[in-house]
């Protein structure tokens, strides 16, 4: 199982100058709206602010999670606010690349983390 985690920012109203001053934290990737999609002849339609986990990529996916959790320490906070903005939304994304169907459990901890910066869920399966 190969697993890939990312925390984003996403805005239609924000430039990702502005999401970067708001949380106080440079991104691993950042995008603005009209900016052309790497490899592909389409643009963003939104904005945004990403961070990857930190963690190699075949560990469990709540070790990569709180790779993630580590990153942002002390700047919650900053994720909840910005999740109210309208057209504003803050993503845990997984993708996730398998032979056998990977387990998908969350601790209560990382639920309860999740709630507290306002953040939605994506998972993305691919059987390999």
């Amino acid at each position: 199982m190969e697993s890939y985690i990312e925390l984003s920012v996403i805005s239609s109203i924000l430039c990702s100058d502005e999401i970067v001053n708001f949380l106080g934290m440079p991104a691993d990737k950042n995008w603005n709206t009209g900016d052309k999609i790497e490899n592909t002849i389409m643009v963003e339609k939104e904005s945004g602010w990403l961070i990857k986990s930190k963690k190699i990529k075949n560990v469990e996916l709540d070790i990569q999670i709180n790779s993630i959790i580590n990153r942002i320490k002390g700047i919650e906070y900053k994720f909840k606010e910005i999740s109210t903005l309208n057209e504003t939304d803050v993503q845990l994304s997984a993708v996730i690349y398998y032979e056998e169907e990977p387990p998908l459990f969350f601790k209560k901890e990382i639920i309860t983390w999740l709630s507290e910066i306002g953040a939605s869920v994506d998972i993305d399966l691919y059987a390999i």
